[in-house]
């Protein structure tokens, strides 16, 4: 009953239906959302891609490295699951911001860590972020892009995951290959993560005057 008391009129449903199916232009704004996305996954994927890699420096790093690949993807999975309870008190804008700023914190840290103990950890709260950028994006999509067109423009936006996933694992392994650390690489995401931020307080700012 109550889903015929609201259900919408079909000339509203047709007009619904005709704005989702026209083809979607990227706009600055879905340039913007395309970047942070991409920019901002990199750190998390390389992470993903390369935990044991971290810690196969010795024969004692083995049992290490097979732990930092499990606390990896249980840091990823609980981001994710984690994200609408940061997003849904802080809102969308100030939960990515907030992961990225968490990300280029445990980014610089490993950088300069030495402790396989401290490693392990921080490549967690790397992958803890990523979670947390993943799953808000579309919530942050959401709420710059008009409900009819959001599938087609989050299909946009999740093009910049598919580059990043791409691109920013093998530009590590090079960067590893050519320089023997993972210095440069670390040093790589840091830049991106801090574009990402950039551009997502920006967004937020202009969106706050435009609401003025």
């Amino acid at each position: 009953i109550a889903a015929l008391v609201v259900r919408p009129s079909s000339g509203m449903e047709k007009t619904q239906q005709n704005m989702a199916l026209q083809p979607i232009r990227p706009d600055r704004t879905l340039a913007v959302l395309w970047v942070i996305f991409a920019a901002g996954s990199c750190s998390g994927l390389i992470v993903l891609g390369f935990a044991a890699q971290f810690l196969t420096h010795g024969p004692g790093d083995v049992a290490l490295a097979g732990l930092a690949v499990f606390l990896v993807a249980t840091g990823n999975t609980l981001g994710r699951l984690s994200s609408a309870l940061t997003a849904g008190r802080f809102g969308p804008t100030h939960g990515i911001a907030g992961a990225l700023i968490l990300s280029i914190i445990s980014l610089a840290c490993l950088i300069v860590a030495t402790s396989p103990g401290v490693v392990v950890g921080l490549l967690f709260l790397v992958a803890f972020a990523y979670g947390q950028l993943a799953a808000t994006t579309p919530l942050l999509v959401k709420t710059h892009v008009a409900a009819p067109a959001f599938a087609g423009s989050f299909g946009w936006v999740f093009t910049g995951w598919g580059l990043a996933g791409l691109v920013g694992p093998w530009t590590a392994g090079w960067l590893l290959d050519a320089t023997g650390t993972h210095r440069f690489a670390l040093l790589l995401c840091i830049a991106l993560a801090a574009l990402s931020l950039w551009l997502v307080m920006r967004l937020a700012r202009r969106s706050a005057a435009e609401a003025c």
